[in-house]
C-alpha cells in the first residue's frame, strides 16, 4: 500500500475557493446555537459567499 505524507503548506500559499477559484486570505464563520446545547457552524467564501464547509456538534 502506498504512503501519503501531509506537510506543512507555505506560507506564501492560499487555498482557493473551489467556486469562484479566488484566492482565500480570510474564510467567514457563522455560528449558530448554545455552547450547552450545541452549535452549528457555517464555512463561507467571502467572495462568492459559497458553503465551503458545515459541521455541527451536541455536548
Amino acid at each position: 500500500m502506498s504512503k501519503v505524507d501531509i506537510v506543512e503548506a507555505p506560507e506564501d500559499r492560499l487555498p482557493k475557493c473551489p467556486y469562484c477559484s479566488k484566492d482565500l486570505d480570510q474564510i467567514w464563520s457563522k455560528s449558530e446555537g448554545l455552547g450547552l446545547a450545541g452549535k452549528e457552524r457555517i464555512l463561507m467564501c467571502p467572495h462568492c459567499r459559497a458553503m465551503l464547509a458545515y459541521g455541527a456538534w451536541r455536548r
